[in-house]
This record gives structure tokens, C-alpha cells and sequence, in this order.
């Protein structure tokens, strides 16, 4: 996942990260996922990823709508892909990692060659059609989030305090050491 900005979850700050289209299946910019292209070399373009591999069967794994695929998205009427409610990502709060949000979005899609034999099949487009996607969705309640802001967010500001204030003890006394050691 690639971080994306800073949030706010009811008053805990947080990173979002998400995942980026570029990272499903585009070797060209990522060549690090040549492993996901069929060994005849035909890999797919940005945002989707080839699973026939893992599933012995044509699964192409998209975001939904084909988010973030917009060379397949424009072989398919009526999608209508949006960052909101379709791009995958996680919420992080800043100092212990503790997820506050985050939504796994996937699609699960077919992809459809045209065939020689028989005839009637070989006017098809080459096209990968939507079969279904999943929304997995989490987030910290407003109960929970209030239990992390008093019992850890808040205690972390009193160990700050006390941190700073024994690093202010700790110089006067080295000064008044030297002080003392130079008077001698």
C-alpha cells in the first residue's frame, strides 16, 4: 500500500494508505509484478492483475467498477467507478499503528477471448466482463476510538510532559555540575 495523506477519525489523526492501480499488473511501471503475467508474455495493462495462475481458471482481480483500469472499464457499459467507493485503503492512527479504518474492495472478473472454432464465437471482443466484488469494510467505533483517546493518546501527552520536564532537570544539574567542577 502507498501512504496517501493524513485523516482525522473522530479526532484521532491517522495515514491513509491505499492501493495504488498502478500496483495491480502494470509491468511496465512496476516490474516487480512480472510474476503476475501468463507465461506466453501477454500481461495485462494497469489495475487489474491476472490470477488464472492461482485459480486454474481466466480470474482477473480488479478494484471495483474497474476502478483504476480505465482500458477495461471502457470495454464494459455503465460502470461507473469512483475513488470514494471503490479504491481500497487503511487508516492508521500516527503513534501505535492501531487501525482506525480501512475497506478491502475487490472485483472479481472474467476474462473473455474470442474462440476460432466453433464460428459463433469467434466475433467477440476480447473483454474482461465484472462477475461479482466484495466490500470488506472496518472501522473503530466511536466508543473504542474514545477508549484510545483517554487510556493511551492521553497518557502518551503526560509521558511527553514528564519526558521534557527530566530533560530539563537532568541540563540544569549537568550546568550546576560545571559550574561547581569549574569553581573548584
Amino acid at each position: 500500500m502507498t501512504y496517501e495523506k493524513e485523516i482525522n477519525h473522530t479526532g484521532v489523526d491517522g495515514y491513509r494508505y491505499v492501493v495504488d492501480p498502478v500496483q495491480l499488473g502494470n509491468v511496465s511501471s512496476m516490474p516487480e509484478n512480472y510474476c503476475y503475467c501468463p507465461s506466453n508474455g501477454a500481461c495485462l495493462k494497469e489495475g487489474v492483475l491476472d490470477l488464472t495462475s492461482c485459480y486454474k481458471a481466466p480470474v482477473i482481480f480488479s478494484m471495483p467498477h474497474l476502478y483504476g483500469a480505465p482500458q477495461y472499464e471502457q470495454m464494459v457499459e455503465n460502470l461507473k467507478p469512483n475513488k470514494e467507493e471503490h479504491q481500497m485503503f487503511l487508516d492508521i492512527e500516527t503513534k501505535f499503528g492501531v487501525p482506525l479504518r480501512s475497506s478491502r474492495r475487490a472485483q472479481f472478473n472474467l476474462m473473455i477471448k474470442p474462440i476460432r472454432s466453433p464460428s459463433n464465437t469467434k466475433n467477440l471482443p476480447e473483454v474482461v466482463l465484472p462477475l461479482f466484488w466484495v466490500d470488506e469494510y472496518f472501522e473503530l467505533d466511536e466508543e473504542r476510538t474514545d477508549s484510545l483517546k483517554d487510556l493511551v493518546l492521553s497518557k502518551l501527552s503526560i509521558v511527553d510532559t514528564i519526558r521534557w520536564t527530566l530533560l530539563g532537570v537532568g541540563c540544569v544539574l549537568f550546568l550546576v555540575e560545571a559550574a561547581l567542577h569549574c569553581h573548584k
